[in-house]
């Protein structure tokens, strides 16, 4: 997740150099746009947030309306509150915005990391989702804008407000409100695929990092009203259960994304681990082995 969501952030700002703004604002505005865009990348790729902004000062005079300007206030204000700090741990850490590196004795042993925490200030991310959101807002169909503002809340772990824009997004597309686009106007053909793995690595992040397991039903419970057989979010119902210690519930979603998909290999694994935390040695044993069978065949 941490090497999507440092990738999204250049690639999407970057991408209107390849990509037209859209014919109704015209070549010159476009070729201006594309100027000041140009500009701004030159600043902020070495975080020179001063000269930055002092490019997109002139940008909002020049082009107000332009949906780039929206991408690169976000992209200002990101930069320009991320703060790092480095520490030393003796286990990695598990937050998707931090980088481990490994620490090793002179056998070649680990026996540490270098964890590089990267937050940031609350104003600052308060400035880049409100940029975005008004992005979101005028242009509704840009998709990189929702996955950049769904990314920001993660980062300020705001989980409630995160859960709320990935059910959006999910339902929007279910819907087929909208021709997703990108930075330019460039259609999107690969939405569907895209957006069902990283929502995927979104309910896996809410598991790791929200401190109990509501959101992360939340937005499996949306999905499930569309798909009712949908064996990741069946999976997803049941982890949000064991997150919290309700075994028992737990076991309920379980067995009825077994029923859909009998020889899941995740699914049978969650299974082998509910029954051994229920206490249940000999269920336990045989979801065990029909787990590690199904991954064998796999």
């Amino acid at each position: 997740m941490r090497r999507f969501f440092f990738a999204v952030l250049f690639v999407l700002v970057t991408l209107t150099a390849m990509a037209g703004n859209p014919v109704a604002q015209g070549d010159s505005i476009q070729n201006l746009s594309n100027k000041f865009l140009e500009r701004f990348n030159r600043f902020i790729k070495v975080r020179d947030t001063l000269f930055a902004k002092s490019v997109l000062s002139d940008w909002s005079e020049e082009i107000p309306n332009d949906p780039e300007l929206y991408v690169a206030w976000f992209s200002y204000y990101y930069n320009a509150s991320m703060k790092e700090d480095a520490i030393i741990s003796k286990r990695p850490s598990q937050n998707p915005n931090d980088s481990n590196a490994e620490m090793k004795d002179s056998t070649g042993a680990v026996v540490g990391y270098l964890v590089t925490k990267r937050f940031f200030t609350p104003s600052g991310a308060a400035n880049a989702i409100d940029a975005i959101s008004k992005g979101v807002e005028l242009y509704p169909s840009r998709l990189d804008m929702r996955i950049l503002k769904i990314i920001m809340l993660g980062n300020v772990a705001d989980w409630s407000r995160y859960a709320d824009e990935i059910i959006a997004l999910y339902k929007l597309n279910r819907e087929k409100r909208y021709e997703w686009t990108l930075s330019g106007g460039a259609q999107y053909s690969g939405a569907e695929e895209y957006l069902s793995q990283v929502i995927e690595e979104w309910e896996n992040t809410l598991f790791r990092m929200d401190v109990n397991g509501a959101n992360m039903r939340r937005v499996a419970e949306a999905i499930l009203e569309s798909e009712p057989k949908s064996v990741s979010a069946l999976n997803f119902m049941a982890i949000s259960y064991l997150k919290e210690k309700e075994y028992s519930k737990a076991l309920q979603w379980l067995k009825k994304a077994d029923k859909i998909s009998p020889n899941n290999a995740m699914v049978l694994q969650n299974m082998a681990l509910t029954y051994k935390l229920l206490g249940d040695r000999k269920n336990y044993a045989a979801y065990d082995a029909k787990a590690k069978s199904a991954q064998n065949q796999q």
